[in-house]
């Protein structure tokens, strides 16, 4: 991944982490948003009810 769109982690944590834009990738017009922040979930059940309640979304840029 140290060529992908994001690849600088701006934080790290033991259920999540974020990553910021690539500030060398070869193609900036491409990273539209800002970052990705992953969250770790124990299982499905765990991440349906974070996302149910609005904790967790996913964003999908339009190509």
């Amino acid at each position: 991944m140290g060529t992908d769109h994001y690849t600088k982690v701006a934080n790290f944590q033991s259920q999540s982490y974020e990553l910021r834009g690539n500030p060398e990738y070869w193609q900036p017009k491409k990273q539209r948003i800002a970052g990705i922040r992953v969250l770790g979930f124990s299982g499905n059940d765990s991440a349906n009810l974070a996302f149910e309640n609005g904790e967790a979304s996913v964003f999908w840029p339009s190509t």
